[in-house]
């Protein structure tokens, strides 16, 4: 048992001693205090980098970075809409609706048809248990796409709710007949 014991306290001073001498092959030294980590040379990553870094954080489940990443992509443009409505649709994914509707919201303030907004917005009212308030985003959108079969699935879900079958089940059928194998409408027609 001494003898193991020694042979690895003397395989281990021998590791160290190796790994002292040691040195990085760095010609340029980093430098911690650099502005953004970086000594200049690097182009700086611009709107459209930042939402494909954000989409890949949200598609990866890293939903924190998307939410910072988002955020910081609205300040860059901020008459955008869509990284409001991304990171509206990351907060919805990660079970906060409320705040979730107030992206939605601001992002429908820089553009009052925005599809995606709207149906967030209808979305996340749905989550809250608020299907009669989902009805207004539903029917601004239904104007502009009313061939759209998600959006048709919203509306009878929403319709749904509020116990409107019939209303329901045609919206379902008329998502069927622009997309026959679409199985959540199947789904929810069936039920």
């Amino acid at each position: 048992m001494n003898r193991l014991r020694s042979t690895y306290a003397l395989s281990l001073i021998l590791s160290l001693v190796v790994l002292t001498g040691c040195e990085t092959s760095s010609s340029t030294p980093l430098d911690p205090l650099a502005v953004n980590g970086r000594t200049g040379s690097a182009p700086e990553v611009g709107y459209a980098g930042i939402m494909h870094i954000a989409s890949a954080s949200r598609t990866a489940g890293d939903y924190g970075n998307a939410v910072g990443l988002y955020r910081h992509a609205a300040t860059m443009d901020a008459s955008n809409p869509e990284p409001l409505v991304a990171l509206g649709d990351t907060l919805l994914e990660m079970g906060k609706p409320d705040d979730a509707i107030i992206n939605y919201n601001a992002a429908l303030k820089l553009g009052p048809k925005s599809p995606g907004a709207l149906r967030g917005l209808a979305k996340a009212y749905l989550k809250t248990g608020r299907p009669d308030l989902a009805a207004s985003p539903l029917a601004v959108a239904f104007t502009d796409t009313p061939n759209d079969p998600k959006l048709l699935l919203l509306i009878g879900v929403a319709d749904d709710f509020i116990g409107q079958h019939t209303h329901a089940q045609s919206r379902y059928r008329q998502g069927l007949t622009i997309a026959p194998t679409d199985r959540r409408l199947i789904l929810n027609l069936a039920l």
